[in-house]
């Protein structure tokens, strides 16, 4: 009981002056606002973000509006509900263990909502202010848009509004008066300032510092890989998504897809590729959209796998086994019983940006999925199928492993293998299959010792002899697709030489199966993810290389000929990035800046590590001075750019001059005069509390030429200069304070 008495007394106590200044209630609320906002944005807006968004505006006002009441009752209620809100998160973290970010960003989200009902003082403004900034810190850990720069810079205008407010209060609190920010020119001066208020000088400040965060962020290295404890998932989904499949392909460009094509094919949709389909027709023909579908950020370059087909009929390729195995886990991540050869791990964040049929897409052999479903089915070709499609605002996460042998490792393995006796369904061909095709795949590999060898020999003969061409003519309804593809058409699209690739393997006795997905995407330096767009579906091949599993290989043109072995790398330096960007806009994108970076770095470790000192040390103070010479310099334009004060040539300006010099050595000793005294009041109240005759007679001459038009005698300057030299003397005395 008196722990409860006592907790009452406190919240009844009111030792805090309430914040009277409505601009900078106002600054403060619109970055907390524009905070909550962002955050929800990368949260896919809960359920509760209107909520918190409407109470913590009404809390704002309702603090201004009882600033001077201690409102202790409403105190007492938000300690409960913060209470409340503290067992919630630990609920959510208890359900969400493989996150906690998404249960720690409600948290200060609802902390921060009912904060916003008892803020009478600058303090608990100023607390506010924090907040919103570490909400638009936990946003930037979630962003992967340039969307979230449109809210950073919203959130820095009201940030710089909210310190210039809190300095001017400060120095209010100390000297006792207003400080007028506009001023940059004594009184005398007959140039007028007005209208010249402090927004030039806040944008200045503003773009400095925009300037100078842009310059250390384009000047720092990106690390390699990803440091995630928990890989994201969108949680909200799962909740709301209905199940419409058992592990069928569900694609919604193709809602009627049939597997007797031969008498109803498909029409051509540009919005979904044809390839996301339980069976794919060799003769379809169109161009799909150039949309983003996905953005992807990944620790590796790769393809992103989608489904795989093994049983090829010379026009459509399809699963000869539609068995498929289920798993289960009530919670992240789905563990996939896929046979792992490699240990290097690659991790993806995939966001879904338009609707995807139900083929979870990965890069090459995937292990751990973290996905928004409690169950995930899986078919006999490695791939896997969502039971919903993949919706807009979806986020799933990939790990998959891949080897870390080299390509001179993998053409020296051995051939023989056990698990090849149960791959021969990779060997057939629709027979009688030309012969033509036969004596072709054994020219091409009659050469070569290895599997890669053989495969890498038929992906690059088909590259140099063949053209790509996204919209060929179709092929006769009769023709084998992958015969009449070789020896007379002579030009297709992806799918044409995946399938010729695949014939000539199996031809050559390599087994070898069609795969279609996405290709690796463009890359976006300033988000770190690779932006894939519908146009970049794509087909290739994977073909089993004994003793390693199944090798990526790309026989289309301008495509590596194995993806799995030539890996390309994005930019480490975002400089170089930015640059190769700009570069092929400008027509020089022969220019490689990422190799001359790297040179460039290479030279200056190998100077400084002569000496005897850390390249990495060294080029930490390079930037250390560069960064401080770019604010030195800053400092002198902004300076320059200052209206200066016309010095006083008149006597009377020369005693308006000097009376104004006496003001601020007064000040300094702890008599500031305030905006609203005389010069005479402001004289009466200084000698009440010392005698100081010299400011008796400086008052008496500057009252004397500022309200008449009597002009200054000519010793007036120099008997105001004489005031002021002794006022300075008697001030340095012993009882120069108050």
């Amino acid at each position: 009981m008196n722990l409860f008495r006592g907790w009452l007394e406190f919240l009844k106590r009111d030792t805090k002056p309430p914040e009277h200044s409505v601009p900078m209630r106002l600054s403060v609320a619109c970055g907390v606002l524009i905070a909550l906002v962002c955050t929800s944005r990368q949260l896919e807006w809960p359920t509760y973000t209107l909520a918190a968004i409407v109470l913590t505006a009404g809390g704002f006002l309702f603090s201004y509006r009882f600033r001077q009441r201690n409102n202790w009752e409403l105190k007492a209620i938000l300690s409960v509900l913060m209470l409340i809100t503290l067992i919630n998160f630990f609920g959510d973290l208890g359900r969400m263990m493989y996150d906690p970010r998404i249960p720690l960003a409600g948290l200060i989200v609802w902390l921060q909502t009912l904060h916003s009902w008892d803020v009478p003082a600058r303090r608990d403004l100023n607390y506010s202010a924090v907040v919103g900034l570490i909400l638009m810190a936990l946003s930037a850990v979630l962003s992967y848009d340039m969307i979230y720069g449109l809210y950073l810079l919203a959130f820095l205008a009201s940030g710089l509004v909210t310190l210039h407010l809190n300095h001017m209060a400060l120095l209010t609190q100390e000297t006792g008066t207003v400080p007028r920010a506009a001023r940059v020119v004594p009184r005398f001066s007959r140039r007028s300032h007005r209208g010249k208020g402090s927004a030039p000088t806040l944008l200045r400040a503003g773009l400095a510092a925009l300037l100078l965060g842009l310059t250390v962020f384009l000047m720092l290295p990106r690390t390699e890989g990803m440091r995630l404890r928990t890989l994201p998932v969108s949680w909200q989904m799962r909740l709301r998504l209905p199940k419409i499949s058992d592990g069928e392909i569900m694609n919604p460009s193709y809602p009627s897809s049939s597997t007797d094509l031969n008498s109803n094919p498909l029409p051509f949709s540009p919005d979904n590729y044809f390839g996301f389909n339980s069976v794919v027709d060799l003769n379809l023909r169109g161009r799909l959209n150039s949309e983003v579908v996905m953005k992807v950020r990944t620790t590796r370059w790769s393809y992103y796998r989608g489904l795989a087909f093994d049983r090829y009929t010379g026009r459509f390729w399809s699963l000869s086994d539609s068995e498929l195995e289920e798993v289960n886990n009530a919670s992240p991540p789905l563990t996939l019983p896929f046979v792992h050869r490699g240990t290097r791990e690659n991790v993806q964040i995939y966001h879904v940006e338009r609707t995807l049929p139900n083929v979870v897409f990965a890069a090459p052999a995937p292990r751990q999925l973290y996905f928004p479903s409690e169950e995930i089915y899986l078919d006999t070709e490695a791939g896997v199928r969502s039971p919903f499609a993949l919706e807009q605002g979806m986020i799933y996460s990939v790990v998959s492993y891949e080897s870390e042998l080299s390509l001179r490792q993998v053409m020296r393995l051995p051939a023989r293998d056990p698990y090849v006796r149960k791959l021969d369904r990779y060997l057939e061909l629709p027979g009688p299959y030309p012969g033509r095709v036969k004596e072709l795949a054994g020219r091409l590999v009659q050469k070569q010792q290895s599997t890669y060898g053989k495969a890498a020999a038929i992906s690059i003969f088909l590259k140099e002899n063949y053209r790509y061409e996204l919209e060929p003519p179709p092929y006769p309804r009769e023709a084998d697709t992958a015969d009449y593809f070789l020896f007379k058409a002579r030009v297709g699209y992806c799918e044409q030489f995946a399938t010729a690739m695949v014939v000539l393997c199996r031809a050559a006795g390599l087994h070898a199966r069609y795969v279609t997905g996405y290709l690796p995407g463009n890359y976006n330096p300033l988000t770190g993810f690779y932006e894939v767009r519908g146009d970049q579906a794509h087909a290739w091949v994977e073909v089993y290389v004994p003793n390693l599993g199944w090798v990526t290989f790309d026989p289309t043109p301008e495509g590596p000929v194995s993806p799995d072995f030539e890996p390309r790398e994005s930019d480490r330096w975002l400089l170089a990035a930015v640059l190769k960007y700009l570069a092929a806009k400008l027509g020089l994108d022969r220019v490689d800046f990422s190799v001359w970076l790297q040179e460039l770095y290479a030279g200056w470790s190998a100077a400084w590590s002569r000496l005897g000192v850390s390249p990495a040390a060294a080029l930490a103070g390079l930037w250390t001075l560069a960064i401080a010479g770019l604010l030195f310099l800053l400092r002198g334009v902004f300076r320059r750019r200052r209206p200066r004060a016309r010095r006083p040539e008149t006597p009377t300006e020369r005693v308006f001059f000097e009376y104004r010099r006496a003001l601020a050595l007064l000040a300094a000793r702890g008599f500031p005069r305030l905006e609203t005294e005389t010069p005479r009041e402001y004289n009466r109240r200084v000698q009440a509390q010392r005698e100081l005759p010299e400011l008796a007679g400086l008052t008496a001459l500057f009252e004397g030429l500022r309200y008449s038009p009597v002009e200054a005698p000519p010793d007036a300057a120099a008997r105001s200069e004489g005031l002021v030299r002794a006022l300075r003397e008697r001030l340095r005395g012993p009882a120069g304070g108050p």
